[in-house]
Parts: structure tokens; sequence; C-alpha cells
């Protein structure tokens, strides 16, 4: 799903430089109405090739977000978790 507005503006663009791989990474600072709104987009990497640095890509989610709650600025997740199967308990 997609949501557009006419009305907001992107006051900053980043990654998440700690991740291993930031590039699957996008933080976004926009202004709503005078509002101002964190969005991370964030794509998990695929396989288990990568060993270790598939648990610290989400580790470097988490402690970003972790360091941006601080700030007091709401923030959105949107993540690709490439979860094909997820059981039920």
């Amino acid at each position: 799903m997609m949501i557009g507005v006419d009305s907001g503006s992107i006051e900053s663009l980043t990654m998440v430089d700690r991740a291993p791989y930031p590039d699957r990474t996008l933080v976004a600072q926009v202004r709503f109405s005078g509002s101002v709104y964190r969005i991370l987009g964030a794509h998990s990497l695929t396989g288990v090739d990568y060993k270790r640095a598939k648990s610290d890509q989400f580790l470097a989610i988490a402690e970003y977000l972790d360091t941006a709650s601080n700030g007091g600025t709401p923030s959105l997740i949107a993540l690709d978790a490439n979860e094909p199967e997820v059981g039920v308990v």
C-alpha cells in the first residue's frame, strides 16, 4: 500500500549507517501539516548465507529505533522481513 499527500515535504533522508547493509534501509524525516514524522523502511537480507550479518542487520535497526525514539519524533516502520512461513503459537 502507498499513501500520498500534497501538503507534505521531505526534510531529510539517511540510512541506518551501523547496519552491515545500510543500502537496505532508508530513513525519511517528513513534515505533514506542521508535524514531523520519521519513516524507516528496511528490507531484510534473504537466504542463509549471510550468517551473522542477518542478525546484525536487525540489531542495527533495533538500536536505531531505540536511539531515535528518545527524540520524541513519532516513527513509522515499514519492514520486508522475508519470512515466507510464520508459525502460530
